[in-house]
């Protein structure tokens, strides 16, 4: 989704895109919406260190678009009314998540949604945790909806939606990553992995073993670490003039989900594939304490594949999957002709002197202290052994 012919601001303030049709909203809608908006503005009460005032329009035959204000957003949803649905990888509308134009900054977001308890509890640590190093520019913004609970036990939210995932600027800008960039999402995770957190009674429901008892804490994790939940936005060197990404981690509502184990083909840790082979059925899958114990050294082994391949210039070159630039993954993997994984079984083989004899070849070669120190964390983040390697909290990187 994009803008053809730019945006322009209204006499009230209010951004909208200068061709309405991109959004698919009439003139006469526009100006409906607009009075709802500013009557809207004027009803909220005043900002509070612990009180973020947000005001909720349903659609209604006197306002056709539902509305979600606060005092930095004006969130019109566009999807109920006039079509604009989102699609998944393999073509299937995608209902849980839905474009919304904010008039405010005049850029799109998405509307997302996930259970109760990972978005009122675990997401919390993304919007308000301590910032570590340059981890504020790690994630996309992020806005509660003010209309979040329901019934069927879901909670929503908005999330800021970016220009590009991390393959589709690598195709139409190429690597054109500083050391800081890459610190940025390494920092974003390490923020994630700092807190402890502790699943609430909803999710007992849905998990297996000890961890589902509530009260039990275990280290906060992503859940599902890979290039396409990896997204860009640009920003501008002043001093240059050039332009580098932001890159943020994104697919944030599955964070802390101990109710299934899941990754993306060619990204999954030795003992993740392990496991799986030895529990086959989708009721073992769904275990809590596997998850708990590891899923932030999870997360760790496939960052140290991204941070890895981005040095190395991107993924690797030859398959339509989006895999890691190393051959002691790919050389594991039975791909298709189309260049897609089809079994990745063999990943359970890798040996640790295979990684380390490439890795420490690369350190050998790096071009300054920051990309050897890089690498380091990358040797680190791969190791075999879930029990020996770190997660982000515990060995990490920051540079100013």
């Amino acid at each position: 989704m994009s803008i053809t012919a730019g945006v322009e601001r209204s006499s009230n303030g209010l951004i909208w895109p200068t061709n309405l049709g991109d959004i698919k909203i009439s003139v006469d809608e526009r100006t409906i919406l607009e009075k709802k908006i500013v009557s809207s503005k004027e009803k909220l009460s005043p900002r509070t260190a612990s009180n973020e005032p947000m005001f909720y329009v349903p659609k209604s035959p006197l306002c056709p678009r539902r509305l979600d204000i606060g005092h930095d957003h004006a969130f019109v949803v566009l999807n109920r009314h006039g079509g604009m649905p989102m699609f998944d990888k393999t073509g299937a509308q995608q209902k849980s998540i839905k474009f919304v134009w904010d008039c405010i900054s005049g850029s799109f977001w998405l509307k997302k949604r996930g259970r109760r308890d990972k978005q009122d509890d675990a997401l919390r640590y993304v919007r308000y945790g301590l910032a570590v190093g340059r981890s504020e520019s790690g994630f996309p913004r992020i806005v509660n909806d003010s209309c979040s609970a329901s019934s069927k036990g879901k909670s929503r939210y908005f999330e800021k939606k970016a220009s590009h995932s991390l393959p589709e600027w690598l195709k139409e800008f190429g690597p054109n990553f500083d050391v800081g960039d890459i610190i940025g999402l390494v920092d974003a995770l390490r923020k994630i992995h700092a807190a402890r957190y502790e699943p609430a009674k909803f999710c007992s429901m849905f998990v297996k073993g000890s961890y589902s008892s509530f009260g039990t804490t275990h280290t906060l994790f992503h859940g599902d670490i890979s290039p396409n939940n990896i997204i860009c936005e640009a920003r501008k060197d002043e001093k240059t003039g050039k332009t580098f990404p932001r890159l943020m981690l994104t697919d944030l509502s599955n964070i802390g989900d101990l109710s299934k184990l899941m990754w993306t083909p060619g990204w999954a840790s030795p003992e993740c594939i392990q496991f799986a082979k030895t529990h086959t059925k989708y009721q073992e899958m769904c275990t809590s304490d596997f998850l708990a114990k590891y899923g932030a050294v999870k997360d760790a082994w496939a960052m140290g594949l991204i941070l890895g391949s981005l040095l190395r210039g991107g993924f690797h070159p030859q398959y339509e999957d989006h895999l890691p630039r190393f051959s002691f993954i790919t050389s594991k993997l039975t791909i298709d002709d189309s260049g897609r994984v089809v079994d990745e079984r063999g990943l359970a083989d890798i040996t640790q002197e295979e990684i380390d004899r490439k890795i420490d070849v690369l350190i050998a070669e790096a071009s300054s202290d920051g990309v050897k120190a890089l690498w380091n964390c990358v040797k680190k983040y791969l190791t075999i052994d879930p029990e020996g390697r770190p997660t982000m909290a515990e060995y990490s990187i920051s540079m100013s």
